[in-house]
């Protein structure tokens, strides 16, 4: 498909940009041309050997509706591609599409409306004036933090001394009742 589109912008509220094009009318008799040659190829009517029945049939039998939707859906993407491509938009959803004309022999119209990215716009900071709380950290609470963090990932290693507090101690323990050991 060529890019002679005519694609016109107007900025819309809730960022979006509304777009007006129109599609050359060369190309929307070769986009029918094209779909029609394709669905020539798949028909099967009687009378004639599958994909060879002449385009005037196929094209009386799809409809005039069917045959416009089948164009539709052909054209749309490739020209909402172009003109998105032409005007630099970059969409972050899919853009809404409506074909307001599309005959043969005739300039199609199509109106989009494409949302992007807001645009953001930052305040100046510099003249704001924020008071930050002043925090004394004392050397007591300095270490009790670090005993905080370093607590879960100290090593238990054996010694050979009694157990103090803060160690782990690893106790066998036998029960006796009358004279037997209980097992547990």
């Amino acid at each position: 498909m060529h890019s002679n589109l005519s694609v016109k912008t107007e900025p819309l509220p809730k960022s979006q940009v509304g777009m007006t094009i129109e599609v050359p009318a060369d190309i929307v008799d070769a986009t029918y041309e094209k779909v029609l040659n394709r669905l020539a190829s798949r028909s099967k009517l009687e009378g004639f050997r599958p994909g060879r029945a002449p385009r005037a049939l196929v094209e009386a039998r799809i409809g005039p509706a069917a045959l416009r939707e089948e164009v539709v859906e052909a054209i749309v993407p490739e020209v909402i591609r172009q003109a998105l491509q032409e005007k630099s938009i970059d969409p972050i959803d899919n853009p809404d599409v409506e074909v307001v004309e599309l005959e043969r022999g005739r300039p199609a119209q199509l109106k989009a409306t494409v949302t992007v990215m807001p645009e953001v716009t930052l305040a100046d900071v510099s003249s704001l004036n924020v008071a930050t709380p002043s925090v004394e950290v004392t050397d007591e609470m300095l270490e009790r933090r670090l005993e905080d963090v370093r607590e879960p990932m100290a090593e238990i290693t054996p010694v050979e001394r009694e157990a103090r507090a803060g160690d782990v101690a690893v106790i066998d323990v036998e029960v006796e009742a009358d004279g037997a050991v209980v097992p547990s």
